[in-house]
């Protein structure tokens, strides 16, 4: 359980320390590992297990790792005048990058993607609205913002307005074959051509999403709380 619920963090984009194992002359400790002192939203990719790319929350910076955070290659800008949300790397190649971000003061917003591991980038989708999120499932990627959930076939040169998808979408988590949408009073759960609004409990305004196989790990922007559920979403 501890490891799912580890993972869905991961999921969720949260700033990370590494933990350095005991030994018999010094107890486990945390260290930070930088690249910044505000750290920020962090993505994955298995393609290259030791590659970390982070964007501090409303940056218009990457920052890339390829030695699991150990050192850390100069800051990239993806563009001017926006304020970057979230991020994801493909998970079949490591060199591609998609950034989320807005206009700042609202009103546009933007999917930057790069093919050369965060050295460049341009963007692949532009909207009237807040893009808040983005992610990867299998060779689809996926975009959140205020008009709804966007979703490219083609690692994002074409974009395309899911039907039935949530507006005001916040944030996306992907696993299997399951997309999970969160709004500021719900959370949904896209499948194939159907979308579910979940039976979450009370009223919540997501602030994070996570997933990984039936755990669902949802917080609370207001108060801090979090809702749990390790069947998929159904309860």
């Amino acid at each position: 359980m501890h490891r799912f619920l580890g993972r869905a963090l991961l999921a969720m984009g949260l700033s990370v320390a590494l933990a350095v194992p005991a030994t018999a002359a010094k107890a486990p400790s945390w260290l930070s590992m930088g690249p910044n002192a505000s750290g920020g939203y962090l993505a994955f990719t298995p393609a290259a297990p030791s590659r970390l790319y982070v964007l501090p929350d409303g940056a218009r910076a990457v920052f890339r790792s390829d030695d699991h955070g150990v050192t850390w290659a100069p800051p990239t800008p993806f563009a001017s005048g926006v304020s970057g949300t979230h991020l994801a790397a493909d998970p079949r190649d490591a060199n591609v990058v998609y950034v989320a971000a807005s206009q700042l003061g609202g009103g546009q917003g933007h999917i930057y993607r790069s093919t050369d591991g965060a050295k460049t980038f341009r963007p692949v989708l532009n909207d009237k609205a807040d893009i808040t999120d983005v992610t990867v499932l299998g060779r689809r990627v996926y975009a959140a913002g205020v008009s709804g959930v966007f979703s490219s076939d083609d690692r994002g040169a074409h974009w395309a307005l899911l039907p039935g998808s949530p507006a005001g979408a916040k944030r996306l988590v992907a696993d299997g074959t399951a997309l999970f949408v969160g709004t500021d009073n719900a959370v949904f759960r896209i499948e194939g051509s159907k979308t579910t609004k979940l039976p979450v409990p009370g009223d919540i305004f997501v602030e994070h999403l996570g997933a990984h196989g039936q755990l669902v790990v949802a917080s609370q922007e207001r108060d801090g709380s979090a809702v749990i559920s390790t069947d998929g979403g159904r309860s």
